[in-house]
């Protein structure tokens, strides 16, 4: 599974690639046509041909390196790793607490029904008054007598 999200944590982009297929042809494929600075993990360092067709087309990585890299930056690349915690907690809570880990799921359809409750789940707190439909408002609520 392969997606981005914004830098506020709302989840813009979500599709599913094979396992065998390496982190940096799906951040290729899945930044076509966009133009922004992209921060990522280790994963997606590419190879220098690829990094300046990225630069060139308008796709920027800011790669948040290993502690062993030892990878200078600049303090603006610095000040934008700092909100990849905000994307990594958020794709955590997907992952983990909405159990979005797709090995678990036997069959095609269970893995796809198994990600459809998930996303659903997860996008369902983007509603206002979801609250209002799971925890009703006990003020509001009489009195029940037995």
């Amino acid at each position: 599974m392969a997606g981005y999200l914004h830098s506020d944590g709302t989840l813009v982009w979500l599709c599913f690639r094979p396992r065998n297929e390496h982190d940096s042809k799906t951040f290729v494929d899945i930044t076509e046509g966009l133009e922004d600075i992209f921060v990522t993990d280790a994963d997606y360092l590419l190879k220098e041909d690829d990094l300046k067709k990225m630069y060139e087309s308008g796709r920027k990585t800011c790669t948040a390196t290993r502690k062993n890299m030892n990878r200078p930056m600049a303090k603006e690349q610095f000040q934008i790793l700092l909100k990849r915690n905000r994307i990594e907690n958020v794709w955590s809570v997907m992952k983990m607490n909405y159990n979005l880990i797709y090995h678990r799921e036997t069959s095609v359809s269970g893995m796809f029904r198994h990600f459809f409750y998930s996303i659903s789940a997860f996008l369902f707190h983007l509603v206002e008054d979801a609250k209002l439909w799971f925890l009703p408002n006990l003020a509001a609520v009489e009195k029940l007598e037995f």
